[in-house]
């Protein structure tokens, strides 16, 4: 890729995942493990519960997934190659399809997620062919993409996380609002958290402390690649309830 990907989003997302030294837990199984020089190794699941799919593959070069494989409700839905060659379900089959124009489909993809472009139905058939070189079926091509990025999804209860670190800060325990953005790296950390909006500046030097206190997140995939990930995330001090141990 020529650019930087990443993707703007202005709600945050967490699943019942639990942190843990060197993997995850995923509704009680262990998953997506680095090693101690913090590389992914093995063989790695990406949830992305909002579009009921998972991808799965084997970790290579720290930087992709290796053959992977797109399931959609538990079913698979698409193998992949190599960047740009897929095997696609069509009418219970998987069929051949390659993205043509990678670069410009790639760049494209990211100025729709962050409403610069549109896609219309006969960009997907410019982009993706069968192997004779016919256009592939455009709804089932829109419709694969939706599955083929993986958002980064936070290990553990993120109102938990909040509200341990909340009821040690009196500032933010007296409420308030707060607007702070950070970037999940391809390895899954925080980092580049600022402050964008905020009624109370006393809220920001906290709020950055506790954005780059936050564990390893589940960290974003397009395609296979492991990319950066920027979220905007809106906090309402008032609406977290402060657990006291």
């Amino acid at each position: 890729m020529k650019r930087l990907l990443s993707v703007l989003m202005v709600l945050f997302l967490y699943a019942p995942v639990s942190q843990a030294q060197n993997f995850m837990t995923y509704e009680g199984e262990k998953v997506n493990e680095i090693d101690a020089n913090g590389k992914k190794v093995g063989i790695w699941k990406l949830f992305n519960p909002g579009a009921e799919a998972l991808v799965i593959g084997k970790v290579y070069d720290n930087t992709r997934l290796d053959g992977a494989a797109y399931f959609y409700r538990g079913k698979l839905f698409a193998k992949q190659y190599n960047d740009s060659v897929f095997d696609i379900a069509e009418k219970g089959e998987l069929v051949r399809v390659q993205i043509h124009h990678l670069e410009e489909y790639l760049d494209r993809f990211l100025a729709v997620h962050q409403k610069k472009d549109t896609f219309q139905l006969s960009d997907y058939e410019r982009y993706f062919k069968r192997a004779n070189g016919e256009p592939f079926d455009p709804k089932l091509a829109r419709f694969f993409e939706n599955l083929a990025l993986s958002m980064p999804l936070f290990y553990d209860n993120l109102e938990h996380f909040l509200s341990d670190f909340i009821r040690f800060s009196p500032e933010m325990r007296k409420g308030g609002r707060i607007e702070v953005q950070f970037v999940i790296q391809p390895d899954g950390k925080v980092m580049y958290p600022k402050v964008l909006k905020t009624a109370n500046e006393k809220l920001i030097d906290q709020t950055i402390k506790m954005v780059s206190k936050m564990p390893r997140w589940q960290p974003a995939l397009l395609y296979g690649r492991f990319i950066p990930f920027t979220f905007t995330m809106p906090i309402n001090f008032a609406e977290i309830n402060v657990h006291n141990y």
